[in-house]
């Protein structure tokens, strides 16, 4: 297991080949016990045990919780107690089609559910400096607000990479919240730039996605 305890005083653990699907579960209830988002859910056993499932799709994780961690791994176990599904693009918990220990669901629903609190320019910010030593990033990078045309631009020089979108999506983009090229279809963001930049760009979004 991989391990990571943060301010929140709660330890979450992953498998070492650990699956996208796990990665991304693992960063999203991260950053929310990072902004403050409680881990409370009424315990009827020491361990809870949370199947989280894409809705329409194979993909599966199995939680099991204490008061003070968090292991995540893949797959589905055979009893848990309650299965959470979850929207397959930002993760958000439909809590309706959800089933089991309501408390769990709530609990859940509470980490996954949670908006980030980055305004987008330090979202940008911190993308830029984890990714923009990666081989073939843009020497340049442009992020606009679709709602207010406020620029922030990365870097200098060309090539030049360009970005449209609305702030909490941008948001979303730079923290790894959703995918981009998920994004791309559900028409979120535009870009401006060549197909080659967009693989490459879409390895450095993928970082701050899975890379946790």
């Amino acid at each position: 297991m991989t391990t990571e305890a943060d301010l929140s005083g709660v330890t979450v653990a992953i498998e070492d080949d650990a699956t996208p699907f796990v990665r991304t579960t693992a960063r999203a209830i991260r950053l929310a016990l990072r902004r403050g988002a409680p881990l409370t859910a009424e315990a009827s056993s020491d361990q809870r045990v949370v199947v989280i499932s894409v809705k329409g799709d194979p993909q599966a994780a199995t939680c099991v919780l204490t008061d003070d961690r968090i292991e995540i791994s893949h797959g589905a176990t055979a009893e848990p107690h309650a299965t959470v599904l979850v929207d397959g693009y930002d993760l958000t918990v439909d809590e309706d089609a959800s089933t089991g220990d309501p408390s769990l669901i709530n609990a859940v629903a509470g980490l996954l559910n949670s908006t980030p609190s980055e305004d987008w320019h330090t979202a940008a910010l911190e993308f830029w400096a984890r990714t923009s030593e990666s081989p073939g990033m843009p020497r340049e990078l442009v992020l606009e607000c679709a709602s207010t045309h406020e620029r922030l631009v990365l870097g200098a020089g060309l090539p030049t990479y360009r970005l449209v979108a609305e702030g909490v999506d941008l948001s979303r983009l730079c923290t790894g919240t959703v995918g981009f090229l998920e994004a791309l279809g559900a028409g979120a963001v535009a870009i401006q730039g060549t197909l080659p930049q967009l693989s490459v760009m879409s390895g450095a979004f993928n970082k701050m996605r899975f890379d946790v």
